[in-house]
């Protein structure tokens, strides 16, 4: 049995979890902040990454090498296509949803969650997020086309992998409301793996507001991955940065 320790809010939980349900792996998902689970996960994976997968005597963290993982091991039914140009086109919109996507609702998340002194700032920050995130949407709407899903007739690792982030966008207000990308998020939403997925993020609501107070009070931290760093301060949020260092409640990746 697969053990994937996770927290139902990360986008890269959720990622992981709709793979495993579409190839209809069984596995054991635990709260890596529930009573005897945050020591296990701690132990085993020193980059205090979410998600984090455990099968037997193996390690596997980073939501990206997961997906991959299951793929080989588990290859039917598949979640990328056999010909190597429309491999690399999903794992290039993968990267964008992971990376870019991802970081921009953080950062919204962040300076709309977290008081700061810098008001000016942290609606700079809100605004060319919210921009760069329009302009997203516009490309992948392209890139969509005509078809129902990135996988055309049925989805793949790209939608599996961009779902999360389009439906925290739509959660904080940043679209998408109409059009293509919506009818996809749509379409998405209504597939048994996400509803199953998204069912269980209401149960953990209350956890996650009281971890953001802890954080606010520098009990605990959150984590700026590389691309979230990045993003803010190419947003103009260096000042929101330099006190969230002072404070204490910001972490970066362990090795």
């Amino acid at each position: 049995m697969l053990i994937l320790y996770e927290f139902a809010i990360s986008p890269f939980a959720q990622k992981t979890k709709i793979a495993l349900r579409e190839k209809g792996i069984e596995f054991e998902a635990r709260n890596v902040f529930a009573p005897g689970h945050a020591d296990d996960f701690r132990r085993g994976n020193p980059r205090r990454e979410l998600p984090f997968l455990v099968e037997d005597d193996l390690r596997v963290n980073d939501s990206t090498v997961i997906l991959d993982y299951l793929e080989e091991r588990w290859p039917d039914p598949p979640l990328m296509p056999t010909d190597p140009a429309d491999r690399a086109a999903i794992r290039l919109i993968e990267e964008l949803a992971d990376t870019r996507l991802e970081a921009l609702n953080f950062c919204i998340s962040e300076v709309m969650t977290f008081p700061v002194d810098e008001a000016a700032t942290a609606e700079a920050v809100v605004a060319a997020s919210r921009s760069e995130i329009a302009r997203l949407h516009a490309g992948l709407t392209t890139r969509l086309g005509g078809a129902a899903y990135f996988g055309g007739s049925a989805p793949n690792r790209a939608d599996v992998s961009l779902w999360p982030h389009v439906n925290a966008s739509r959660a904080m207000r940043n679209g998408p409301y109409k059009g293509p990308l919506a009818e996809w998020a749509r379409r998405m939403r209504a597939r048994p793996s996400v509803a199953s997925t998204v069912g269980e993020i209401k149960p953990v609501l209350d956890e996650f507001k009281q971890l953001m107070g802890q954080a606010q009070r520098a009990e605990t931290t959150r984590l700026l991955r590389d691309h979230r760093l990045d993003w803010l301060v190419q947003a103009g949020g260096a000042p929101i940065l330099m006190k969230r260092l002072a404070a204490g409640n910001v972490r970066f990746s362990d090795t």
